[in-house]
C-alpha cells in the first residue's frame, strides 16, 4: 500500500477516527504546498475555508457514524500560500475485527483545472443560449445529413412552425422548389467549403415564401470531425 501511494499522481491519506492524518503520501506537497511530515496530526478541515470546513465536517460525521464510504466529495482547500483548490475526495472506512470504525483511507484529486474548464464551458454554452435565442434572424443547426437538431425561436415566430414540426426534419423540405436544390447541392459541397453562402426561399407554414440570404458553416467537435 505504501509504495502504490508513494508513486500515486493523486494525495493518498489515512485518518484516524478522529480526522486526524496518520498516513500521507502522493502528489500533495505538489497540491498544497504541505510536505507529508506537515499534515500527520492535523485534519482535513484544517485546511479548509471556515464555511466549508463546518459543511465538510456535517457530511463527513453523518457518513462516519453510519461507517459508509466518502464517494466523489467535492471540497475546497486552501494551499500553504493560499490559493483555492478544489479536491475530489473518495475513501473507505478502516475498521477493527470487531467492526469498530478506526478510520478512513483514501485518496484526493486536483479538479481545480477541470472545474474551471467545466465552468467556462456552462458559461460558454449559456452565452451561446442567449444569442441563439435572442437573435432575430433565423438560426438553424443540422446534423451531417441536413436534418434539424435545433431551431431559434425568431424562425418559429415568423414561420409559423411548432418546434417539433420542424426538429428532425431535412432542412431542403422548408426551401421552395425553385430553392430546395441550390441548398442541396450546397449543403454537400460543405465539408469540403467549411462554408457558404446562398440565396434561397423559405417555406412558411401558410404558404408564403420568405427570399433569405443564407450562410452556413461547418461544426467540428474536438477531434476534427464533422458534427
Amino acid at each position: 500500500f505504501q509504495d502504490i501511494a508513494l508513486c500515486s499522481a493523486d494525495f493518498i491519506w489515512e485518518v484516524d477516527e478522529r480526522a486526524r492524518y496518520t498516513f500521507v503520501a502522493g502528489r500533495v506537497e505538489e497540491i498544497l504546498g504541505y510536505s507529508p511530515e506537515e499534515l500527520i496530526g492535523m485534519t482535513p478541515y484544517q485546511l479548509m475555508p471556515k464555511e466549508e470546513a463546518e459543511r465538510i465536517k456535517k457530511i463527513f460525521r453523518g457518513l462516519a457514524a453510519n461507517k459508509e464510504p466518502v464517494v466523489d466529495l467535492e471540497n475546497w482547500n486552501l494551499t500553504k500560500d493560499g490559493r483555492k483548490v478544489l479536491l475530489l475526495t473518495n475513501g473507505v472506512p478502516i475498521l477493527d475485527e470487531r467492526g469498530r470504525l478506526l478510520g478512513y483511507r483514501g485518496v484526493d484529486k486536483d479538479i481545480t483545472e477541470r472545474k474551471r474548464m467545466e465552468e467556462a464551458l456552462r458559461e460558454s454554452e449559456e452565452r451561446f443560449r442567449t444569442l441563439f435565442e435572442s437573435a432575430t434572424d433565423f438560426i438553424f443547426i443540422l446534423d451531417v445529413e441536413g436534418r434539424i437538431v435545433k431551431v431559434n425561436q425568431a424562425t418559429l415566430k415568423v414561420t409559423g412552425y411548432a418546434e417539433d414540426e420542424v426538429i428532425g426534419k431535412w432542412m431542403g423540405d422548408f426551401f421552395s422548389p425553385d430553392s430546395r436544390g441550390v441548398f442541396a447541392d450546397r449543403f454537400s459541397s460543405l465539408l469540403e467549403r467549411s462554408s457558404t453562402r446562398y440565396e434561397g426561399g423559405l417555406l412558411c407554414k401558410d404558404g408564403r415564401v420568405l427570399e433569405t440570404d443564407c450562410s452556413a458553416s461547418v461544426m467540428y467537435n474536438e477531434e476534427g470531425k464533422v458534427i
